[in-house]
């Protein structure tokens, strides 16, 4: 969703957003997605993220 330049958040009811779209809190989001940044990079090899 976010490289469908989908936000994470939004104000405007008539605006998509992941929060919305999944029914959670934007903080749930921003931990899932940092979540599946680390996980992988260590899938790749890349080192702990940054």
């Amino acid at each position: 969703m976010t490289l469908a330049n989908i936000p994470s958040q939004s104000s405007d009811p008539d605006i998509a957003s992941i929060s919305g779209l999944l029914h959670c809190d934007p903080r749930t989001v921003h931990n899932r997605r940092k979540r599946a940044i680390a996980a992988l990079r260590q899938a790749l090899g890349l080192g702990e993220d940054k």
